[in-house]
C-alpha cells in the first residue's frame, strides 16, 4: 500500500501579506496550489489514496465562504482523478471544544470524511486503517487504543506529550506515545505543524505549507508512505510554496517573506490578528517567537486556556 498523509492545511483568507488576485485571497489561492502540487505527484507515483489529519480549515466555528469554494474546487479536483481522500475533524475543524459540530460536512461527496473512532479492516494486503478525529478526553483516546485491530494504520489528531510545538513550547498533551499498543503498525498524528519522527510506531506530519513567522526556517510539505510485510517506509516531499525567511542569508525566491536587516536590529515588534491566530497554541507559539521569551513559555498556552495570560493583539 502506498498513500500520502498530510495534516493541519488550515484553509483561511490569511490577512498578512495578502492581496486579492480577481476578488480572491492570494495566500487561499497558495493554500490551493499546494493541494495540486500533492494532487500531481500522487498521479504521477500511481498513489490512489491521500489521508489529511485534521484541521482543514482554520477559523472555528466561522470559516468563510471563500474558504468553502476554494476548498471544493480543489478536492472535488483530486477525486476526479480518481484518488480517495480521507479527513478527520481536528480542533480547528470543530465550533467549540464540545467536539459535537464541525465545518467538515461538506466533504462527505468528494471522499470519506470519518466523523467518530473507525476502523476499516484489511483494507488493503492485511493493512487495516483506524481513525480518531480530535478529542479531549484521555479515556477516548485510550479506548481508541484499546480497541485498534492488529496491523492498524492510525490517523489521528493530537498534540504529543513530550514533542514542542515548533521546537519552542511544550504543552500538556494527552497523548503519551507510551500508550501505543505493539501490534499497531503506525500512527499518524497532526495538530502540531512541524514534521517529525516522534518513534519507530509515531509520525507527526506536519503542515504542507508555512503559515506564519513561527513556521520560519521548517520545512512543509507531505508524507508519501509505503507499507509492505517488512514495515513502512516515509519520505517527507517539501512543497513549493512562499516562505517566512528570518535569516538573511537564506535563499529566497519572488513571493516569499524577509525580515530585513532593519527588522533584525529593532526592537521585536509584536503584529498579531485575532483572526489569523484564533487557536490558542498558536498566539502562544507566534508570541514566543516574537518576543524570544526564555523558557517559561512552555507554560503560555495553559495561560492562554485559563484565561490568566494577556497577549496583545495589534489591529490589522
Amino acid at each position: 500500500m502506498r498513500f500520502i498523509v498530510y495534516s493541519d492545511l488550515h484553509l483561511h483568507c490569511w490577512s498578512y501579506g495578502s492581496k486579492l488576485i480577481e476578488g480572491r485571497n492570494s495566500r487561499l489561492l497558495q493554500q490551493i496550489d499546494v493541494l495540486n502540487q500533492m494532487k500531481k505527484y500522487a498521479v504521477q507515483h500511481g498513489i490512489r489514496d491521500i489521508f489529511c489529519c485534521g484541521d482543514v480549515t482554520h477559523t472555528q466555528g466561522r470559516t468563510d465562504a471563500e474558504v468553502l469554494m476554494a476548498g471544493h474546487e480543489v478536492f472535488s479536483g483530486i477525486s476526479a482523478d480518481g484518488i480517495k481522500q480521507w479527513w478527520i475533524p481536528g480542533n480547528h475543524d470543530y465550533k467549540d471544544r464540545a467536539g459535537t459540530i464541525h465545518s467538515l460536512s461538506w466533504l462527505k461527496e468528494l471522499g470519506a470524511l470519518v466523523e467518530k473512532q473507525e476502523f476499516f479492516l484489511n483494507y488493503t494486503n492485511g493493512t487495516s486503517l483506524a481513525f480518531l478525529p480530535y478529542t479531549e478526553s484521555k479515556d477516548e483516546l485510550l479506548a481508541f487504543f484499546n480497541n485498534v485491530p492488529v496491523n492498524s494504520i492510525c490517523f489521528i489528531h493530537q498534540g504529543v506529550s513530550g514533542v514542542p510545538v515548533n521546537s519552542k513550547i511544550f504543552l500538556d498533551e494527552i497523548f503519551d506515545p507510551a500508550i501505543i499498543p505493539e501490534h499497531v503498525a503506525h500512527v499518524f498524528s497532526g495538530h502540531y505543524h512541524d514534521h517529525k519522527l516522534v518513534s519507530p510506531k509515531l509520525t507527526i506530519p506536519g503542515a504542507p505549507m508555512q503559515h506564519t513567522w513561527g513556521d520560519a526556517g521548517q520545512p512543509r510539505g507531505w508524507l508519501d508512505c509505503s507499507v509492505d510485510e517488512f514495515g513502512i517506509v516515509i519520505k517527507h516531499i517539501e512543497s513549493d510554496h512562499p516562505k517566512f525567511i528570518r535569516d538573511l542569508a537564506e535563499p529566497h525566491k519572488e513571493g516569499d517573506w524577509r525580515e530585513t536587516l532593519e527588522d533584525t536590529m529593532a526592537a521585536p515588534k509584536i503584529k498579531l490578528s485575532a483572526a489569523d491566530f484564533s487557536d490558542l497554541d498558536l498566539i502562544a507559539e507566534e508570541y514566543a517567537t516574537k518576543k524570544k521569551l526564555n523558557a517559561h513559555t512552555k507554560s503560555i498556552g495553559k495561560q492562554l486556556r485559563a484565561g490568566k495570560y494577556e497577549v496583545p493583539v495589534a489591529k490589522d
